[in-house]
């Protein structure tokens, strides 16, 4: 009889032991919103492209992910999931990063293996971050510096073209007067010798838009130096280009942000145009 009882105890231990194994291997299934973005006054717009989220987990990185998307995590009790936002650096699909310039967000609660979990996170610039350009063109602008020296072709501000019906910068260039080149009015010097230093652009095309800098040397004179060239859209669009490592190759005393297109001659375009709205430089302090 005590033998039986002793069967029965080792039966009823091995189905505890088996089922809190299932149950610690069950995940959480996590679906992430697209993020609610917060800028303050004098941050400029809220319109952003921050396209994915990465997901961290005990200190461990489970990915890079899309929104909407429901995310298995092995989370149980008491725990928190981190949510940092990304976006795709220089414009380029390949390069996915998280974006240094704005908050994480964190995920807390009590984990039950088997839920299923909604969060829309939020983000917002964190509070070391300096914000040497905002240009949102209304009132005026602050591309004076005309580089290319053409009478024939100037750098101008448009009412209602630009992001959501707002002012918008605009760059045209036709066959005879083939390429505008304009770059910030005001040199900047100074700037962080570690980091990246990002310029934030909303944009619509026809024709290629270039974006790099302007650099001043006494060495070397004045340098024009392109970081990324953006290809013709019709929809509006929000790049992050880091320009940390052609300010810093440079050698500068001073640099600024430059932009440019050129009409290129085998197009059918009449009119070549570009729409900038938005633009920002930022790096941290």
């Amino acid at each position: 009889m005590a033998s039986n009882s002793r069967l029965i105890i080792f039966f009823i231990l091995l189905i505890t032991i088996f089922s809190c194994a299932e149950e610690a291997d069950v995940p959480v299934f996590v679906t992430i919103n697209q993020p609610s973005i917060i800028e303050l006054p004098g941050q400029g717009s809220s319109f952003h492209d921050i396209n994915e989220y990465f997901l961290f987990h005990r200190t461990s990185l489970l990915g890079g992910f899309s929104y909407g998307n429901e995310i298995p995590v092995l989370a149980s009790g008491m725990e928190e999931i981190l949510l940092f936002p990304g976006i795709r650096k220089n414009g380029l699909v390949e390069q996915p990063d998280i974006y240094q310039m704005m908050t994480s967000d964190t995920l807390f609660r009590n984990f039950i293996p088997g839920e299923l979990i909604d969060y829309t996170p939020t983000f917002r610039y964190k509070n070391n971050v300096n914000f040497s350009i905002v240009e949102n063109f209304e009132g005026g602008h602050g591309f004076a510096e005309d580089v290319d020296q053409n009478p024939g072709t100037q750098f101008r501000i448009e009412n209602n073209t630009g992001y959501n019906n707002s002012t918008a910068g605009i760059m045209e260039v036709t066959e005879e007067n083939l390429r505008l080149e304009v770059a910030w009015f005001e040199p900047m010097s100074n700037l962080p010798q570690t980091g990246d230093i990002i310029v934030e652009l909303t944009h619509k095309n026809n024709i290629e838009l270039g974006v790099g800098i302007l650099a001043n040397s006494l060495l070397t004179g004045q340098q024009i130096i392109y970081k990324v060239i953006l290809f013709p859209s019709s929809d509006w669009n929000k790049v992050y280009i880091d320009l940390a490592p052609e300010i810093r190759s440079s050698g500068a005393e001073d640099v600024r942000l430059l932009i440019g297109v050129t009409h290129n001659l085998s197009d059918t375009l009449d009119v070549g145009r570009a729409w900038i709205d938005d633009v920002k430089l930022l790096f941290l302090n």
